[in-house]
């Protein structure tokens, strides 16, 4: 029967303590199986006889027969072989695991699985976290299939389609300034289960990705293992999993290389790992709009050093437009649309492979961890790309073609981000520009367009949401040769 320890002070818990930090150190706790007693009842057999979803793997999942399941039907996703995608980065053999089809199109639906089972158990009555996106909309589903009241505190730069996930699954979402006052909210809440991805429970729910590639590769692990880093808890828990499978006699040998990726503007993990420490120093700032991956403190990042480590693997970051093209490139060469925290992988690979990290000729698997459609500035950037939107030519004079309000807007937002009342009023008041909102709004969608301004998110004023608006690159580029002229 699996039970909770604690990897510090080694204390031992029942899986029904309605804990998941150690009372005693407040050590994170990890679940422990008896992995002789699993071995006599899994094995290659067994579970192929069984559906292709998250609790095929039930015996290596911290549950007990008397608690009821809450599922959505997660897991079971599809291992596509990238034939053309190989075929442009010239490698024999390669994969990408496409967790977009989970019922919240993120591969954290396998931790909300387990988690909301055990919060259901222990008769919770509400759910509270912090969440910069995934996370949170992945918990409001499923705490909706369980009857569970879910409140998420969420940083207002917030990818929209994830804010209308949030909402249209019933949370209560409260919006904060940035992720650390989000978690600090949620912490004083004190109401209910507080949910987080240091979850022991949610860190199980997401190892069986690592169990499901195996299966696919009719029990073969990979050569390499390609996975973002946020948290850390994904990449450490898969090396868990092919460690598991190792013992249990599932697999032959954990061979597998893990490889993590980081967005550039926020790689404490990176960093760490090439510097050769052992420990994760934090940031102090993050400087991507990859927000479901930009992490300052990981709190798994010790434990991602170490299974990196362990797996003789290793440690890339990518620009966030590295993750942009590379989102492009899977799209378009294997159908697969993901967010930008996911094609992170893809991005990271191609990189390595550049170095000479990787051999071409190794079994490869990149995991897609969460849908594009989730971003609307990746879908935008994907439109302007194909369809080149917000072409111009800058050699006569092309602010011209924008008109008075439109240049004045793009002044104002080089400032800062403003939402659209803010706009109006700095408009009228110290531009002498009177505009309806209905015409304010219009040219704000002019703007969008053209790949001058974009949509940076949410603030609530006076209890309701106000959309923020941001200057793009392209946006600062204009002004800037206009100031030339």
């Amino acid at each position: 029967m699996p039970s909770l320890k604690c990897p510090t002070c080694l204390k031992n818990y029942a899986l029904e303590q309605p804990f998941i930090t150690c009372p005693i150190c407040r050590g994170k706790l990890n679940v422990v199986y008896d992995y002789e007693e699993v071995r006599g009842k899994v094995s290659r057999d067994t579970l192929r006889s069984r559906g292709f979803n998250l609790w095929r793997y039930y015996e290596v999942l911290p549950v007990l027969p008397s608690w009821r399941i809450v599922s959505l039907g997660e897991g079971g996703t599809y291992l596509h072989r990238s034939f053309k995608l190989a075929e442009r980065l010239r490698v024999k053999e390669l994969y990408v695991k496409d967790e977009t089809t989970n019922p919240t199109g993120s591969f954290l639906d396998r931790g909300a699985s387990v988690l909301v089972t055990r919060a259901l158990w222990l008769k919770a009555e509400t759910l509270t976290c912090a969440s910069a996106g995934n996370l949170g909309a992945s918990l409001a589903a499923y705490a909706a299939k369980a009857g569970i009241k879910c409140i998420v505190y969420a940083p207002s730069k917030l990818d929209l389609g994830k804010l209308y996930q949030m909402t249209a699954y019933g949370a209560d979402l409260r919006l904060t300034k940035d992720l650390e006052e989000a978690d600090m909210k949620a912490r004083m809440e004190n109401t209910g289960y507080l949910a987080s991805s240091i979850d022991p429970f949610f860190l199980e729910g997401v190892k069986i990705t690592a169990w499901e590639i195996c299966d696919q590769l009719n029990w073969e692990a990979p050569d390499v293992l390609v996975i973002p880093m946020g948290s850390g808890g994904h990449l450490s828990m898969a090396w868990k999993a092919l460690k598991e499978m190792e013992v249990l006699g599932i697999i032959d040998r954990a061979k597998t290389r893990i490889i993590g990726v980081q967005p550039e503007g926020c790689a404490p993990i990176v960093k760490s790992f090439k510097e050769g420490k052992s420990e994760v120093e934090p940031i102090d700032k993050a400087e991507t709009d990859i927000l479901d991956i930009g992490m300052k403190e990981p709190p798994y990042g010790n434990e991602a050093l170490k299974a990196m480590k362990e797996s003789r693997g290793a440690a890339i970051a990518v620009s966030d437009q590295e993750a942009l093209e590379a989102m492009k490139l899977l799209a378009r060469l294997e159908g697969v649309f993901s967010e930008p925290a996911a094609s992170s992988t893809v991005a990271g690979l191609l990189k390595l492979l550049s170095e000479g990290e990787i051999d071409r000729g190794e079994k490869i698997v990149c995991i897609i961890t969460g849908e594009g459609l989730k971003d609307p500035k990746a879908v935008l950037s994907l439109a302007e790309d194909k369809l080149k939107v917000g072409s111009f030519i800058v050699s006569i004079k092309p602010h011209s073609k924008l008109g008075k309000a439109k240049l004045e807007i793009l002044k104002i937002l080089s400032n800062g981000t403003l939402h659209g009342y803010g706009l109006r009023a700095l408009l009228e008041k110290e531009r002498g520009i009177s505009l309806k909102l209905p015409s304010l709004y219009q040219h704000l969608e002019e703007l969008k367009e053209l790949g001058f301004i974009r949509e940076a998110g949410v603030e609530v004023v006076k209890g309701r949401w106000r959309r923020l608006y941001d200057l793009t690159e392209k946006g600062r580029k204009l002004l800037e040769g206009m100031s030339e002229v």
